[in-house]
């Protein structure tokens, strides 16, 4: 477990049972990043609260634009929207689409999902809109930290990496 999260007091009520991923956002200092892992966590017995699920916030200038990527590109579908706060899902996964320019503009973030078959996954967003398949990682590749993965691009530039072990 990172250092880091020490600081939050998980280690007294979780255990790491997988790495599943990471967030990479620009934040408040355009020159630096923020890297957020994601952490499965299996709740030790007696603890009072576990942490279930992390929700990414993504915010656009064009709604448009992201709900054509996570729904029409990659079949996330509309669970709740109102004037500014678009919730999509798909499975285990759940993602806060904000139309909101002020916020687009410093923050495209990359975010990795992990699956338990990314050949699946890969062969129906290839189907669905191949033209969302980011041109340098456009087909399953093995890379030498262990994983297989691919990512897909949206036109402004937030990036979903799908990832699963070799």
């Amino acid at each position: 477990m990172p250092n880091w999260l020490h600081a939050f007091n998980l280690p007294t009520l979780c255990k790491v049972t997988t790495q599943i991923g990471y967030i990479t956002t620009n934040h408040e200092i355009p020159s630096k990043k923020t890297v957020i892992l994601l952490y499965c966590y299996e709740l030790k017995p007696n603890s009072p609260m576990a942490l279930k699920q992390i929700l990414p916030k993504v915010f656009y200038s064009d709604i448009n634009v992201g709900l054509k990527f996570f729904i029409d590109g990659m079949g996330f579908t509309l669970g709740y929207h109102d004037d500014s706060l678009y919730i999509v899902n798909r499975d285990d996964i759940t993602f806060l689409l904000v139309d909101s320019k002020e916020f687009a503009e410093g923050d495209r973030p990359e975010i990795r999902i992990a699956t338990d078959d990314i050949e699946a996954i890969y062969q129906e967003i290839k189907d669905r809109a191949p033209e969302i398949l980011h041109p340098n990682s456009k087909v399953v590749s093995h890379k030498p930290w262990g994983l297989k993965e691919f990512a897909t691009l949206d036109p402004t530039t937030v990036c979903i990496i799908f990832q699963q072990p070799i």
